[in-house]
């Protein structure tokens, strides 16, 4: 029997293996809450504008659960698939799929960051691998500039952690924290306007369902302003792509 190779076939069969979703682009995150986080972004967004964020060309997903996810997994699978992917091209030359890695910017995060630009790995950061800042510009793709400017903007912040959560709107997670007080172990910190909530593990999946259940589309805008950025990096069109 005759087997036809196509391009993107081994980059196709190795994600498979693992079970992920991927696009012509595509960025793996820590854990399933940033995957659920950014769907209601894109689904709120596309009930107000028609236009999809994630959709056909675009996958948001996880290495993994347990020790197969978070930043640990996310070092640990990044590399070889980004490594298929940059070697399984077209006829002319081009990639079939390209991937990025974004990192919580807290420690284990930053840890992730650093390793996976570490001297042996051709990665860079800000073009390759990113962290999750509150203001992620998208006014250029060019690494050394775009690290100048995320440093930047994001000064009122500097040394304030920031995960997913914390780009809620404080009002949907006032809400939540209104009805489950014992949900943070230590005083939320807040600055310029951003806010950093520390949330007991346990309490982080029914934050995620209260956002995907109550949440408008202003409460998840940061989260919408970091999807269009992630999608200008890529080179997708920030604003989205109409619905089919």
């Amino acid at each position: 029997m005759n087997v036809t190779f196509q391009p993107g076939d081994l980059v196709r069969g190795f994600a498979a293996l693992y079970g992920w979703p991927i696009k012509p682009r595509s960025i793996l995150v820590e854990g399933e809450h940033d995957q659920r986080y950014f769907g209601v972004a894109d689904r709120l967004y596309a009930a107000e504008t028609g236009l999809q964020l994630i959709g056909n060309k675009l996958a948001i997903f996880p290495t993994g659960i347990g020790d197969e996810g978070g930043a640990f997994g996310l070092q640990k699978h990044f590399h070889p698939l980004r490594a298929i992917m940059d070697r399984d091209v077209d006829r002319d030359g081009h990639k079939v799929f390209h991937a990025i890695a974004l990192f919580d910017s807290d420690l284990e995060g930053r840890r992730g960051f650093a390793a996976l630009s570490g001297r042996h790995l051709s990665y860079r950061k800000w073009r390759d691998i990113f962290l999750l800042e509150r203001c992620l510009p998208r006014t250029t793709r060019d690494s050394a500039q775009l690290e100048k400017l995320v440093a930047t903007t994001n000064v009122p912040w500097k040394g304030m952690d920031c995960e997913i959560e914390d780009l809620v709107s404080p009002d949907i997670s006032e809400c939540f924290l209104q009805e489950n007080p014992n949900a943070v172990f230590r005083t939320n910190e807040e600055r310029a306007g951003g806010m950093h909530y520390f949330f007991r593990p346990q309490y982080k999946s029914k934050l995620v369902k209260y956002v995907e259940d109550y949440a408008l589309l202003a409460d998840v805008q940061r989260v919408v302003e970091v999807l269009k950025s992630l999608r200008f990096y890529v080179g997708l069109p920030p604003d989205g792509e109409l619905e089919r």
